[in-house]
């Protein structure tokens, strides 16, 4: 063989052998290809593209295309798309397809269809392939189910949407904090219109800025510490009520609900908050508490506070060594004000006396209304007693300055008790003090100060316990009525008794009134206890009335200022006389000589009330008041009984002789009846006779004897004016 055909052979071998083996890699990448092809998880295929690029034709199909769409890949293969699925879904796939082909590019989209396997969303990547001319002849298509993550996508759109509905169309505050702030302030990051409108701000102003820059300054430190405890796992949620400050500077109170929000492996992400308006509600609660502690008509605090107060202030004391003052003030004849220009009048009195008195203590005391007309100031810090006195005194110049009321001037004056603390002094035993020295000043005239001592401790006790004995006596009926005859001092003859109550004590016997009815006076009691005697007296009255008629004795029972005006005596009165049938005209009420001279214009009114419908007016220890008879012109009075006083001195006495003689003499040219009390003396009783004095009592005749013993001494005095008036007495 030639060397031509030597090489011509080399040449053709070397040829065949590189064809065999681009044979064999074509083989090994179509094997590869073929792999991947029909062991894809995802949807692939090839489609052939008619030449006007409007329809396309299946040429290869991967199994898995088979599963996702439900068909089988028999059914699709060498089929235009149209022959495969329903006109509707070919015509969305074909749109897609043609995109493809007019773009020129790869492309990807998202797209819902309807298969055989079912509604679900695909996502497909369309790759083009051009042929030697640049038509687009082919598509290769991947084509993955993406139902699930599609679902999930527009869960957590739909989740989002409804976070940002319930956030920002919410009625209640709601916020987003940073977690991860280097000053650990917690800042901004969200907020709705709510709270913009909370906080008088706009978005704009809150974002970015530390919560603590909207928070009360006195909040700050405890709302992070609570923070923060979300941030440390103390626990998931927490709930508290804090301070806010408005753009406007006001204080507002919101309820902080938070929650801390992590991400999917657990990180903090952010805090979510919600803060609700609850400022009316905590202004009601302030109120309430107020309302609690202070009293409605002055806005001072009241015995609850006040007491708490004194408490604190009497433990201060013992530690930096100091005292507590309690001054005690009662204002005096507070009552005829009173009764004069209306309860209205008495209350805006009270409230410029309440004010007078906070203007002239110190901003580290307390002055407290504690019921009436009754005050009391706590000055602590004192280093000298003498610190307490001048206080007092400082009040009573205030009080002293006249008060503008209604067109009139008026003062306030007072008594006030002063006590001082020690080392053993409780809040309950300073103040029962200061009252036993109010009490003193008040019986010293008024209109001054008096300082608490051991022996006004031991007459506050003596009160409290008078006090609550007498309450357990009207329980258990103790109380008995007494009555004592006036005579007339010419026939003899009982013509009235007087009701005297008694207190018929279980270990101390028979009490007079001079044991417990002062206790009764200052403590309320008096009160009830004047409507039981009314009562009493006028049911044991209209017995003997019934029992003897006109020959009955007058019955005269004592009130006290207390009962009459708003306290409704002739009310009383009226229900007395109705249950007991008594007429009228046998009733006489007696009223002291000083208490007439304070009465107001409301007490007036019951006087002359009770005085038009027949009951008679008696002036009591007549000759004591000190002061002129212009009351007897002004009030009812129908009979005034001379002091014993007065009597007692008729033979020893010229001067007190002629002042009784006077005195009969004004009352019988008033027209009045005259009644000498304390009579004790034949001589007394003579001498009074001849002034023309009407009617007389006392031991002379008898003492105040129960309900049976003064009936005989009245069926006796029956008996014998029966006999004065029979024609046949010898």
């Amino acid at each position: 063989m030639s060397p031509r055909a030597r090489a011509t052979a080399r040449a053709l071998a070397e040829s065949e052998s590189r064809f065999a083996r681009v044979q064999l890699e074509l083989a090994e990448r179509e094997a590869r290809y073929r792999d991947v092809f029909d062991n894809a998880l995802d949807s692939m295929f090839l489609l052939e593209v008619s030449p006007d690029g409007q329809h396309f034709r299946n040429l290869e199909i991967n199994p898995a295309l088979a599963r996702s769409s439900g068909i089988p890949r028999e059914a699709m293969l060498g089929k235009y798309i149209e022959e495969v699925v329903p006109p509707e879904v070919a015509e969305a796939v074909n749109r897609k397809y043609r995109n493809c082909v007019n773009a020129g590019v790869p492309i990807e989209e998202d797209a819902e269809l309807e298969l055989p396997a079912g509604r679900r969303w695909y996502h497909s990547t369309l790759i083009p392939a051009r042929d030697e001319t640049g038509r687009v002849y082919r598509i290769v298509g991947i084509t993955r189910d993406i139902t699930e993550r599609h679902n999930a996508e527009m869960a957590l759109a739909d989740s989002e949407e409804r976070f940002r509905l319930a956030f920002d169309d919410s009625l209640v505050g709601m916020a987003l904090l940073s977690v991860d702030g280097e000053d650990g302030r917690f800042r901004y990051l969200r907020v709705n219109k709510a709270m913009c409108d909370f906080l008088g701000l706009t978005a704009d102003q809150i974002l970015g800025r530390p919560q603590a820059d909207v928070l009360a300054p006195e909040d700050v430190d405890d709302t992070v510490a609570a923070l923060n405890g979300l941030l440390s796992d103390a626990y998931t949620k927490c709930h508290t009520e804090r301070r806010f400050v408005h753009a406007s500077g006001e204080t507002l109170w919101g309820l902080l609900g938070a929650t801390l929000v992590r991400g999917p492996q657990g990180a903090p992400l952010y805090v979510l908050a919600q803060v609700e308006d609850i400022t009316a509600r905590k202004r009601v609660e302030e109120q309430l508490v107020f309302r609690a502690l202070h009293d409605d008509l002055t806005g001072l605090p009241n015995r609850a506070l006040l007491m708490e107060h004194l408490g604190n202030a009497l433990a201060r004391s013992r530690r930096n060594g100091t005292h507590v003052a309690v001054l005690f003030l009662d204002l005096d004849d507070f009552k005829s004000l009173n009764d004069s220009f209306g309860h209205t009048a008495g209350d805006a009195f009270l409230i410029k006396v309440a004010a007078r008195i906070g203007a002239n203590v110190r901003d580290s005391d307390i002055a407290a209304r504690i019921g009436g007309d009754e005050f009391v100031v706590v000055c602590e810090n004192l280093t000298e007693p003498s610190g307490a006195t001048v206080l007092a005194e400082k009040i009573q110049r205030a009080l002293a300055v006249e008060i503008h009321l209604n067109g009139h001037r008026l003062t306030a004056p007072a008594s006030i008790g002063v006590a001082l603390s020690n080392e053993s002094s409780t809040p309950e035993n300073l103040l029962r003090d200061a009252d036993a020295a109010m009490y003193v000043a008040k019986h010293r005239g008024g209109q001054r100060w008096e300082p608490a001592d051991s022996s006004l401790h031991a007459a506050a006790i003596r009160v409290l316990s008078v006090e609550a004995e007498l309450r357990r006596a009207m329980e258990q009926q103790e109380l008995r009525v007494h009555y004592q005859p006036l005579v007339d001092l010419h026939t003899g003859a009982i013509i009235a008794v007087e009701a005297l109550v008694r207190w018929q004590h279980p270990q101390r016997g028979l009490l007079l009134p001079d044991g417990f009815v002062d206790v009764a006076e200052q403590r309320g009691l008096i009160g009830e206890i004047g409507r039981w005697v009314l009562r009493t007296a006028c049911d044991q009255a209209g017995t003997w009335h019934r029992q003897y008629g006109d020959r009955a004795p007058a019955m005269s029972v004592n009130v006290s200022s207390r009962q009459l005006g708003n306290q409704g005596l002739h009310r009383q009165v009226d229900a007395a006389l109705a249950a007991s049938a008594l007429p009228v005209e046998k009733l006489i009420l007696e009223l002291t000589e000083s208490q007439l001279l304070n009465v107001g214009t409301s007490a007036t009114t019951d006087l002359r009330t009770l005085s038009e419908r027949g009951v008679k007016i008696a002036v009591d220890d007549f000759g004591t008041g000190y002061a002129g008879f212009e009351y007897l012109r002004r009030l009812p009075v129908d009979e005034i009984k001379i002091d014993k006083s007065f009597t007692q001195t008729l033979n020893t006495d010229r001067t007190g002789s002629a002042i009784t003689a006077g005195i009969v003499a004004l009352g019988l040219g008033l027209g009045l009846t005259v009644v000498a009390e304390g009579i004790e003396t034949a001589e007394q009783q003579l001498l009074l006779r001849d002034m023309g004095c009407t009617w007389g009592q006392g031991w002379l005749w008898h003492h105040a004897l129960p309900a049976d013993e003064i009936h005989a001494l009245i069926a006796q005095s029956a008996r014998d004016a029966d006999a004065h008036r029979s024609p046949t007495a010898p």
